[in-house]
């Protein structure tokens, strides 16, 4: 699907009017959950969990960012605080060319301008979204990142020492297999000496 076609699904549905800032705010998740996911590989030394923490982190921020911006302008003690991430403009002072800075002394939008404001306008999330994407960056790496942590040893050795114990009480007192030094189930070597004994 191309990203023209995923931008007219996102836009040409019902729920894009309370949504439609969903693929811009999905384009700025997208470094966190790259570093989750390259952190949580570095820690587990798993290339699959740091997968998993980056696509829990990708769809979980951009899910937590969206529902907040749904929330759009409310008012909290009297202020009206804006939930909704918008367009931005970030033009730095060397980026304007002069030909652009004669337009703007003189007070004309020519199509020149306009297509330099639009190579210059983003989308810019809410602080609130910001701290739901932060939070989705959290919760995806404290939620995924202990399944692909090396499970202990201790009951896997206690396992076996209950099977060998198992084994030696299926024999009877004169029939047990003697076993060499150090292991669990190796028998003796072919000459009949315990492993390690002449």
């Amino acid at each position: 699907m191309s990203a023209a076609a995923a931008t007219k699904l996102l836009t040409g549905t019902k729920m894009a009017g309370r949504f439609k800032d969903m693929l811009p705010l999905l384009m700025s998740s997208l470094p966190g959950a790259l570093a989750s996911g390259g952190f949580t590989m570095l820690s587990t030394g798993n290339p699959i969990a740091g997968l998993t923490v980056a696509g829990a982190d990708l769809l979980g921020s951009t899910a937590l960012a969206t529902g907040v911006g749904a929330l759009g302008k409310r008012k909290i003690f009297g202020k009206t605080v804006n939930f909704a991430g918008g367009p931005s403009i970030h033009i730095r002072d060397g980026d304007v060319p002069e030909n652009i800075k004669r337009e703007i002394k003189r007070g004309v939008a020519s199509p020149d301008f306009q297509s330099f404001m639009a190579s210059k306008t983003g989308f810019t999330p809410s602080p609130a979204q910001t701290i739901g994407q932060v939070t989705g960056s959290i919760g995806a790496v404290l939620a995924v990142e202990p399944m692909f942590y090396p499970k202990p040893q201790s009951n896997i050795a206690g396992q076996q020492l209950f099977q060998r114990y198992r084994e030696n009480e299926a024999y009877d007192e004169s029939s047990v297999m003697p076993v060499a030094p150090g292991t669990l189930y190796q028998p003796p070597n072919l000459a009949g000496n315990l492993m390690g004994v002449i």
